[in-house]
């Protein structure tokens, strides 16, 4: 099971970032989902997966640094890329029942707010 979690956590970055079939990830999602981030938070896979649909993250990739995995915890920490913008992005996924339940992304928004600034 343990390395079924590190596995179902890398199967949804990479589905988050093909930006392909996002009604997919729900396959992977608990119904209940908790997202937190810095630019959002969500209480459902639906808001989520809504969200995402709305907002598709196309043309993003990431390069892993370090996997860790303790019981029902993953921790990935990647180099993300999307445009011309990168950043170290650190993820804790907790996965329950063969799902992710939830998730906390942290990062830098800095890089990815002045791109929006005139």
């Amino acid at each position: 099971m343990t390395a079924g979690n590190s596995g179902l956590c890398l199967r949804y970055l990479d589905m988050y970032c093909s930006g392909r079939d996002l009604h997919e990830l729900t396959s992977l999602l608990a119904e209940d989902l908790h997202f937190e981030g810095p630019l959002a938070e969500f209480s459902s896979a639906r808001e989520y997966i809504d969200a995402l649909l709305a907002d598709p993250p196309s043309g993003c990739r990431y390069n892993l640094l370090h996997q860790f995995e303790k019981g029902e915890y993953v921790n990935l920490i990647y180099r993300f890329t999307r445009g011309d913008v990168t950043t170290v992005m650190s993820q804790l996924f907790r996965v329950r029942n063969g799902t992710i339940s939830s998730t906390r992304l942290i990062f830098d928004t800095a890089p990815f707010l002045s791109r929006t600034r005139p």
